[in-house]
């Protein structure tokens, strides 16, 4: 009598042999090794695709949710090849398992960019509670909470993309994204009042842009709402939201690094210019407002370097200025609207004949134009969630320093590429970059 292993040679093959003839019993074993396998990755998976998804604390704002050390989810694929991977037998299943390890790899690495922005919020938290309630917060302080935890996390993600083998293309996105995020943990470490100041700008922007959208699908004369119930109660709300705004200062006022303190001032005039405009739109005549975006526009092309396309755009607006002159007896919120119109035009026309402005006041250009962060990307105000990100991909691979051998150029591009992340980061933090926004 022949044994079990006469009658079927192939029995005696090596496993992993592609002459070897798997058992039903290997068939089952290796499906249920895969299976498990799987859904070991079920995790990591699931945390790359919605990163912070599983700290299911519905009571937290959504901000606070923490998302995973990319470490941890590498550990968690090295448990699972331990486990249940290393002993899978069939070829074509475990190379199909490698390949699909091999592309959660790169996920991972990726991952670095939300985990860091968590760890950063978190750190910027932290700070406030930090100045807002000193009493406690020597109590609740955790290595976690620290600025050497968050640099230490900077410096495992720096290192992790310095030695995987990606395109330089691809690194210097990565880096791009670590140092604005850097540069916003540097910013909370000099300024405990960063964070709260931010949170709710972004708040108030989300607010305001809704209620900005809601006008204009309302109504297609944003100048005539006068009398109408609904309008009056946006109205109402509209006023306490430029309270909120104007509250900001208080929190300005808080500040102590001069560079942070300036800027965030800009940023909240910026956002009450932006209320105050839907308020405007209820008592000053529509043509006012038209002049004055359009006068914004020149000023960005003027910006830019293009003097003499808009010589003829100017001519324009001075005969129309000059037809409107009755408005400087007009209400009060008219009258200021229509002294800034003049004074920004008077400031269009010096720039087009060539003087020169001061850093401070260009800059103050840029950001008293409601879209200050989208014209620094080369952006309009339509640009969607897709054409930011795009924009801001194309402008670090022309931009990031680690692009550049010479010393001058990569210190001219290290503070250019600063500009470029601000903007980035604020365009994040309003929401901008979100597909449902």
């Amino acid at each position: 009598m022949r044994s079990k292993f006469e009658s079927n040679p192939f029995l005696q093959t090596d496993p992993g042999s592609q002459e070897h003839n798997p058992t039903q019993a290997e068939i089952e074993k290796n499906l249920e090794l895969s299976d498990s396998f799987n859904n070991m990755l079920f995790e990591v998976e699931s945390e790359l695709r919605d990163p912070g998804h599983f700290d299911y604390d519905y009571m937290a704002p959504a901000d606070e949710l923490r998302v995973m050390d990319p470490q941890d989810l590498w550990m968690q694929i090295s448990y699972a090849w331990l486990d249940y991977g290393d002993h899978i037998t069939d070829p074509e299943e475990k190379q199909r398992l490698k390949q699909k390890v091999e592309s959660l790899d790169r996920g991972i690495l990726k991952h670095f960019v939300p985990f860091l922005e968590s760890q950063v919020k978190k750190y910027g938290r932290f700070q406030t509670f930090k100045v807002e309630h000193p009493e406690f917060a020597e109590k609740h302080k955790r290595r976690s909470d620290s600025y050497d935890y968050l640099m230490e996390q900077f410096d495992v993600a720096y290192y992790h993309i310095n030695n995987y083998s990606i395109s330089l293309k691809d690194k210097a996105l990565l880096s791009s994204e670590f140092d604005q995020l850097k540069q916003k943990s540097e910013e909370y470490f000099r300024e405990p009042w960063l964070y709260s100041f931010e949170k709710r700008e972004a708040d108030l922007w989300n607010s305001a842009e809704i209620s900005y959208f809601l006008a204009s699908h309302y109504h297609d004369n944003l100048a005539t709402f006068g009398g109408d119930p609904k309008q009056d109660d946006r109205f109402r709300k509209l006023e306490a939201l430029y309270d909120q705004a104007l509250a900001l200062n208080d929190i300005v006022a808080e500040m102590k690094d001069d560079e942070i303190k300036n800027r965030s001032k800009i940023r909240a005039q910026n956002l009450l210019g932006f209320i105050e405009r839907q308020l405007l739109e209820y008592t000053a005549p529509k043509d006012l407002l038209k002049i004055d975006a359009q006068l914004d526009d020149i000023i960005s092309d003027l910006n830019d370097g293009a003097g003499e396309a808009v010589a003829l755009r100017l001519e324009a607006i001075k005969s129309k200025i000059d037809s409107m002159s009755k408005l400087k007896s007009a209400a009060k919120v008219v009258r200021d609207l229509y002294a800034k119109i003049i004074n920004k035009y008077n400031r269009a026309v010096r720039q087009k004949d060539g003087e020169s402005f001061a850093e401070e006041e260009i800059q103050g250009i840029a950001y008293n134009n409601p879209n200050w962060a989208l014209v620094i990307m080369g952006l309009d105000s339509a640009a969607n969630p897709a054409s930011i990100k795009q924009a801001y991909k194309n402008l670090v691979t022309k931009h990031h320093p680690d692009l550049f051998q010479d010393e001058a150029e990569k210190e001219k591009q290290t503070k250019i590429m600063q500009k470029i992340n601000e903007a980035f980061m604020f365009l994040k933090n309003i929401g901008k970059l979100e597909e449902n926004h």
